[in-house]
């Protein structure tokens, strides 16, 4: 028996019915397993028929949605998912975010701090902590004699570019950009390796992101953010240091388990009060990295500090 099997599936509903909701959120609830999908809703009326002419479950309003569902999986641009996930979370609901959790990190800290009052789960979509081969990378780093001096690492792919396989407009990616949608996986992989970051200082040209950064550990971090380079998608991340030189690379890495164990964590956490691996709380602190970035960005700064709340 399964570690899923020994409870009930968790009703889930999604909110959105954008490419990333039919292709990864919706579907990650419709095959057997501990969540079973309750419907969706979407604020556009044509976008809830496209779905239910697909034979997906929809709901007309959110309250409906709320009130036929354990947990809330959203698929929503940044600028409106805290607000939607904060009455979720008034309603008792657990919730499933997407990464970033808010733009403004008070927004997201305010949600952060909703979970923790109220006791209902979050997870954060953060799909590349729940894969094998990055938690065997990390566990590797992390078990060195000596931390390292230096990171490097991007995430990368071509899919704002025409032909790309962002193929339908995507209004929050145009206005905020790949430091935004791809940031919080690449800068969040790096403070696991790395630890926290203190200041960065971020250049863009042509859609492509460069982001200097100070570690806490005194490391020094190299990293970049593109959508818009005709190449495989890609996320690599390479430590040096004193102990040696430690590589991920996940070009063609099959991304379904960790949409498994990202599924299976945040049910049984739900059912069982079992943690999971990032939460609201993350989500907050990778606001407060963005937001440092975007900061930057805008003032053409040569260094500035990321504020944290905690």
């Amino acid at each position: 028996m399964t570690e899923s099997a020994q409870f009930a599936p968790l009703g889930v509903g999604v909110v959105g019915a954008g490419m990333w909701a039919r292709t990864a959120h919706i579907p990650m609830h419709t095959s057997p397993g501990p969540t079973v999908l309750t419907g969706v809703w979407a604020r556009a009326t044509d976008a809830r028929e496209r779905l239910q002419a697909d034979g997906v479950p929809v709901f007309d309003t959110f309250d409906a949605l709320l009130e036929a569902s354990e947990a809330v999986d959203f698929a929503v641009p940044p600028t409106v998912q805290s607000s939607l996930a904060m009455r979720a979370v008034h309603a008792g609901r657990h919730v499933l975010l997407e990464k970033p959790s808010a733009i403004d990190p008070a927004d997201a800290w305010q949600l952060a701090d909703a979970v923790a009052a109220s006791g209902v789960v979050s997870a954060l979509t953060l799909t590349r902590r729940f894969h094998p081969v990055v938690r065997r990378f990390l566990e590797t780093v992390n078990a060195l004699e000596a931390p390292p001096t230096g990171v490097a690492g991007v995430h990368v792919h071509g899919g704002f570019l025409t032909g790309g396989f962002v193929a339908e407009p995507s209004g929050w990616r145009d206005e905020l950009g790949a430091l935004v949608d791809l940031g919080p996986h690449l800068l969040d992989l790096a403070e696991q390796v790395a630890g926290p970051i203190l200041r960065v200082k971020v250049r863009d040209h042509g859609g492509y992101t460069a982001i200097d950064a100070d570690h806490a550990s005194g490391a020094l971090g190299q990293y970049a953010v593109s959508g818009s380079v005709r190449t495989p998608a890609a996320t690599t991340l390479t430590a040096y240091g004193p102990a040696g030189r430690e590589e991920l690379d996940t070009r063609g890495l099959d991304m379904a388990p960790a949409f498994d164990q990202l599924r299976e964590e945040f049910a049984r956490a739900a059912r069982t009060g079992s943690p999971v691996t990032v939460d609201a709380d993350r989500g907050a602190e990778l606001a407060e990295l963005i937001d440092a970035c975007r900061r930057s960005l805008a003032e053409q700064a040569s260094f500035i500090d990321v504020h944290r709340k905690k």
